[in-house]
Order: C-alpha cells, then sequence, then structure tokens
C-alpha cells in the first residue's frame, strides 16, 4: 500500500539534509558558499556519525574543537 498525501508532505516537511565532511569544514572555516548553503537549509541539517568521526580526527584542540562542538550541538537541536 503507498503512502497517502499527508504522509507524503509530513515526510517532505520532514526532511533532513545531509551535509558532507568537506561541507563542513568550508562552513566551520567560513567559507560563504558553505556557510549560506547551510544557513539556508538549517535546522534541517543531517550530519552523519561518519562525517562527526572525520570532523573530530583532524579537528585541532582549543578554539577549533569547542567551534566544532558548538556547531555539532546546534544540529541536533
Amino acid at each position: 500500500m503507498g503512502k497517502t498525501r499527508k504522509q507524503e508532505r509530513e515526510a517532505i516537511l520532514n526532511r533532513k539534509y545531509p551535509i558532507d565532511t568537506d561541507i563542513f569544514i568550508d562552513f566551520l572555516r567560513g567559507r560563504s558558499e558553505a556557510v549560506d548553503f547551510i544557513k539556508g537549509i538549517f535546522p534541517e541539517v543531517s550530519v552523519s556519525v561518519v562525517t562527526i568521526a572525520e570532523l573530530y580526527a583532524g579537528v585541532r584542540e582549543g578554539e577549533e574543537r569547542d567551534q566544532l562542538e558548538n556547531a555539532l550541538a546546534s544540529c541536533r537541536q
């Protein structure tokens, strides 16, 4: 049995957009294209566990790590 129109609308409205590691890094570095893209779809943003692992593998301690954790916390809300 197929989805009803209401279910299809709800699926579209509840859609999350997975963000690739490279896009997330560009966002954190303030690259305008990535910032504009993520701001345009926020809060419908999702970050996979693979992307999170890649981000933590490459992040430097200190301010960069704090910035990453704050950005990821925003995606969880």
